[in-house]
């Protein structure tokens, strides 16, 4: 098992893969406003954008429902940028627009009423365009071939938690920029261990031996983590969202001492 492995298996989530970003242009006013696609109104819904612009269309759904996606036109105008997810039903797609015009969108047919669905376009937010940034940094940190590139690989990873963290800031009530800190914590501080092998004890010293600065970043972070998964409990998607272990993994990280909790879920299939 390689150790970005093992740092994904430690928290219980994965990585989210994302498209290429480019260097965001400084975005341009929309012509006009654009209102809110009404929940299950097929459209069409028209809005105009220049050339340059970085627009993201927000998707927000609940109940289940299955058609909350909307099909954009021209397509060929619009380069995609990448997702960003504040939860599983509250996803934004970012796209360039390459040229001055008016783009249409509509909901897929036949609609899926078994629940509420949102549709909002308008300018990416400095939010949106801070996870793509930090999302492009993570993932281009892993492109290592060579100890040359080894000291690289970790400063983008440094800067994409910097771009993670003021994301945070912006908006503190969603969860996906907190666990991504969490995995780039574990990514860089703890290095040669191997979940499979090494017992979670020896992952304890490692954790007492971490900088105090990134120790406290790893506690508060799985704190807060835990209160917005207990807030709201339907965000949770996988087991390591359980705020039992969260705040478990917390007191591992403050101790050296992992808890049952985080021993059962680390430790699940292997027998330990």
């Amino acid at each position: 098992m390689d150790r970005r492995k093992v740092t994904l298996r430690l928290l219980g989530c994965g990585l989210i893969a994302g498209l290429t970003v480019l260097n965001l242009r400084p975005a341009m006013a929309f012509h006009n406003e654009i209102e809110t696609l009404n929940a299950l109104a097929p459209g069409p819904n028209n809005f105009s954008a220049h050339g340059g612009d970085v627009i993201m269309i927000r998707t927000q759904s609940a109940g289940g429902n299955t058609t909350c996606f909307p099909m954009v036109t021209p397509t060929e105008s619009l380069l995609p940028m990448g997702e960003v997810k504040r939860t599983a039903s509250d996803r934004t797609y970012v796209f360039e627009v390459y040229e001055d015009g008016t783009y249409e969108y509509r909901l897929p047919m036949p609609l899926d009423e078994t629940g509420s669905c949102s549709i909002t376009v308008g300018l990416a937010t400095r939010y949106e365009t801070l996870m793509l940034e930090a999302q492009e940094l993570e993932r281009n940190s892993y492109w290592v071939v060579s100890e040359e590139e080894a000291a690289q690989s970790l400063q983008m990873q440094q800067d994409a938690m910097a771009f993670y963290q003021e994301a945070i800031e912006l908006e503190p009530e969603y969860p996906d920029a907190y666990k991504r800190v969490l995995e780039l914590l574990l990514e860089v501080n703890v290095t040669d261990f191997d979940l499979e092998q090494d017992e979670l004890n020896e992952l304890g010293e490692i954790f007492l031996h971490w900088p105090n600065s990134a120790r406290m970043t790893m506690i508060n972070y799985l704190e807060a983590l835990a209160q917005i998964y207990e807030k709201s409990p339907d965000w949770q998607e996988e087991k390591g969202d359980d705020p039992l272990f969260l705040k478990g993994f917390a007191e591992f990280v403050q101790t050296g001492n992992a808890p049952d909790v985080v021993r059962e879920l680390l430790l699940e299939g292997q027998g330990g």
